[in-house]
């Protein structure tokens, strides 16, 4: 399969940020591109499902993806970006885990990632936080570890963040990618 570049093309990156989702929506309405990333060191107002709190200390990676599928059934995409996620965490850090539908993966029964999808009538926001380096006396979450303390090695952000982009853009170009 031949696979377009996408995402990433464009990429936001900051240090802190309230939440990556707000920034990638106020980027979406003044109309940048399918694949634009809003990447943030730290979050002071990140956000998991239902409005939960997603903490979001210096050493993790979070980020959301804009996105303008041509389908609007948009139930398989946080599927499919977890499916990508547990692929590219085997890769990059060499540990299996699990997804916890709708929107977490797993390692050892620990929270070490999570998927978050807001629709809005142009477009759609992927926001994902992954625990990469972050200290495990960090985590405030109980069930919650790092793929750093698992590993005993410090883990690439970049290269985790390029490695599922590459790999979540091969699934959503055949299934939700716009023609022309």
């Amino acid at each position: 399969m031949e696979v377009k570049k996408i995402f990433g093309k464009k990429v936001y990156h900051y240090h802190s940020l309230s939440s990556t989702m707000e920034k990638g929506r106020e980027l979406a309405v003044k109309e940048e591109p399918e694949g634009t990333v809003v990447v943030a060191e730290t979050q002071t107002r990140g956000r998991g499902r239902w409005g939960k709190a997603w903490f979001s200390p210096e050493g993790g990676l979070y980020f959301s993806l804009i996105l303008r599928p041509r389908k609007r059934l948009i139930k398989p995409i946080p599927i499919l970006a977890g499916l990508s996620l547990k692929r590219v965490i085997k890769k990059v850090a060499g540990l299996s885990s699990r997804m916890k539908l709708p929107n977490d993966i797993l390692i050892n029964g620990r929270k070490v990632a999570g998927i978050l999808l807001e629709k809005r009538d142009a477009f759609l926001l992927l926001g994902i936080g992954v625990n990469t380096n972050i200290r495990e006396e960090q985590l405030t979450e109980l069930s919650g570890t790092s793929l750093s303390h698992l590993t005993g090695k410090r883990i690439n952000n970049k290269k985790l963040l390029s490695t599922f982009l590459q790999d979540f853009e091969e699934s959503y170009v055949d299934n939700f990618r716009k023609k022309g």
